[in-house]
């Protein structure tokens, strides 16, 4: 699925960026924005929830940096019960909490009986290994698995952290 909204990025050429939703009313957005905006959010939220209903079903969803966020807060608003979408299991690459206030609620949610890969880099200058790290406690752990590689922001090739996807990811489909 593309993302829906573009970007901007002050001081940096960047070729059609895109972005879930905005910390900040100019259409930017930062991981370490504390915030009361989440422009965009709601439409975002709308937008996955009718693609996975008209293109789906789908096993499951793997995402990147804010995608990742998102794919959290979407988990989080499936178990409170307040949106409609199906998948079995998460892959979270470089993700991070939310915060925006209007996130607040969400971002506290422990998410019951979803198999969860997290992937983060120690080298993560862009969301910072610590705060990718926030959101693993908030799965149930013996459904959880966690890549923690040296390097940044990025998905991870080296055949030790295929191998760890792999295993999850027939660990999840045996289910």
């Amino acid at each position: 699925m593309r993302i829906p909204r573009a970007c901007f990025y002050a001081g940096e050429e960047r070729t059609d960026p895109r972005g879930w939703w905005f910390s900040r009313p100019e259409h930017h957005f930062s991981s370490h924005d504390i915030t009361d905006l989440d422009i965009g959010f709601e439409d975002s939220v709308k937008a996955v929830t009718n693609f996975a209903a008209k293109e789906g079903p789908f096993d499951g969803i793997f995402a990147f940096s804010q995608g990742a966020a998102l794919a959290f807060l979407l988990a989080a608003l499936r178990q409170r019960s307040e949106i409609a979408i199906e998948f079995k299991f998460l892959i979270l690459v470089a993700a991070f909490p939310s915060l925006s206030s209007k996130h607040a609620e969400l971002i506290r949610t422990h998410i019951t009986g979803v198999p969860c890969l997290h992937i983060y880099g120690k080298g993560d200058e862009l969301v910072g290994w610590e705060n990718s790290a926030k959101l693993v406690d908030l799965f149930d752990q013996d459904k959880t698995e966690v890549i923690e590689h040296p390097g940044g922001h990025f998905v991870p090739t080296l055949s030790a952290y295929k191998d760890i996807a792999s295993r999850f990811m027939e660990s999840v489909m045996k289910s």
